[in-house]
């Protein structure tokens, strides 16, 4: 594969390839309700086919997951999975948008230039588009792929993935064929630093009930002798975290496994160059509220430890009239991020005994949601070595290595026992906002992607060469 003329040809054909992005973007595909997920996965269906990929849509009680493989590369040729998906959140009870959500409109900012604002741009949908768009680009040239593709694509992350698990063990011998899995994601931060993630947290996420003797709301001058379900829930909530964040469920902690000395040598490096008041400024907070000694200890505390966040709160009348009023219930969503050696099971477990030991067991009632395994992969595989060399390639100096990425994603099921595939979450690009008001990705970074991809492809080939494993 000559990438001299694909990276041309990416030039002169961005205009389409953003034309793509945007159209992409336009179409919903909201994965709590399902709408849109069906147009959406079926225009990726029609896209893979027109590149050559034997590709399936298979229905799930929830929603659809595709399964597309290219093997022309051939039987000596290294195999990748890339693990994506097409489903966003929901823009219910955000505040106002700059443009309409679904409008996917460029705007100007100071500080990036053109941006791309639309429910869906800084996660996957615009990252799976410039790929497949990349991939179009290389078959037009002539070029042939260096590396057998594999491709997943979920329609139900944004709910947890539930269908995921059992997806992949139905098509495990199939999967079996490639040595390592792809995350691709938009890894630019504002200062152009280019990371790359070699883990993900796990996650709980927990719905919790409270109910008032009544079964309606009532004049609020009834609390003296009716139980208010607010009171209830909102003590039982401030059981969880103490006021700067950090876990005050016992137990919670006790499985949390330390830093290896692999994760220690990788955080003193990102140490040197991490920013807390870059970070600060991309989250658009005046500080970081975290408690540590150091940038070191500020790493370790971030990604080393779990995270008890309320996502939201719903009970009563909140409106600008006085309306005084006793709710009737009162209900909150809770998520616990998971690190290395918790088990999902276990962590549910001491919240219900937590909430029993407070009393509160007979009041609240938990309702699991749904969870993610952590996984964790090395920066010592010809996945991460090639991700890493494709950036630099690509003409980006300042490159991050972050031993576990923040956030969760469903990553785990390739990494866990029997498959154990090595894997690597990341991609040049930036954006923001997530699952927020104007979600935005740069424009310029989904070029920047495209390149960073196509040198991707080539150095995985040149590295899995030259060796085995992922």
């Amino acid at each position: 594969m000559i990438v001299r003329n694909i990276i041309e040809e990416i030039d002169r054909k961005f205009d389409k390839t953003l034309q793509q992005v945007q159209t992409f973007l336009r179409q919903p595909s909201i994965s709590g309700t399902g709408a849109g997920i069906n147009q959406t996965i079926h225009q990726v269906l029609t896209k893979l086919e027109s590149l050559g990929f034997d590709a399936t849509i298979t229905p799930t009680p929830s929603n659809p997951i595709l399964f597309g493989q290219n093997l022309t590369a051939g039987k000596k040729a290294s195999t990748m999975l890339i693990q994506t998906s097409i489903d966003v959140m929901t823009t219910d009870g955000e505040a106002q948008w700059s443009v309409p959500p679904f409008s996917a409109q460029i705007q100007e900012r100071s500080q990036f230039g053109p941006i791309l604002i639309a429910r869906g741009a800084y996660t996957q949908k615009p990252v799976l588009m410039a790929l497949l768009q990349t991939l179009t680009i290389i078959q037009d040239v002539g070029e042939t792929l260096p590396v057998n593709l594999i491709i997943v694509v979920d329609s139900e992350e944004e709910s947890g993935s539930p269908s995921l698990t059992e997806f992949v063990q139905a098509h495990k011998k199939a999967i079996k064929k490639a040595q390592a899995v792809y995350y691709p994601l938009f890894a630019t931060d504002r200062r152009g630093f280019a990371r790359l993630f070699l883990g993900s947290k796990g996650i709980v996420f927990l719905r919790l009930h409270c109910q008032s003797p009544s079964l309606r709301d009532l004049h609020s001058a009834e609390a003296g002798w009716i139980r208010n379900p607010a009171h209830i829930l909102t003590k039982t909530l401030s059981s969880l975290v103490d006021i700067h964040g950090q876990p005050l469920i016992p137990g919670l902690l006790d499985d949390v496994q330390s830093p290896t000395k692999d994760d220690i040598r990788l955080l003193n490096l990102l140490a040197e160059s991490f920013d807390p008041g870059i970070a600060a400024l991309q989250l658009e907070a005046s500080n970081l509220t975290i408690e540590a000694e150091s940038k070191l200890d500020l790493l370790r505390r971030f990604l080393f430890q779990p995270t008890v966040n309320i996502s939201g709160i719903h009970t009563g009348y909140v409106g600008d009239s006085a309306k005084t009023i006793l709710p009737n219930k009162a209900s909150a969503h809770v998520d616990i991020r998971l690190t290395p050696n918790e088990k999902p099971s276990q962590v549910l477990h001491v919240v219900n005994e937590h909430i029993k030991n407070i009393g509160m067991a007979e009041f609240v009632k938990v309702e699991l949601g749904y969870t993610m395994n952590w996984a964790k992969s090395s920066d010592n595989t010809p996945i991460a070595k090639a991700l890493m060399k494709s950036y630099y390639e690509t003409g980006v100096d300042n490159v991050e290595v972050w031993p576990m990425f923040p956030s969760s994603v469903p990553i785990y099921v390739y990494a866990d026992p029997p498959l154990s595939k090595p894997f690597v979450i990341g991609g040049l690009g930036h954006g923001g906002h997530s699952h927020g008001r104007d979600e935005y990705v740069v424009v310029e970074g989904i070029r920047q992607f495209q390149k960073g991809f196509t040198h991707f492809l080539h150095e995985y080939s040149r590295m899995q060469s030259k060796g085995t494993g992922g």
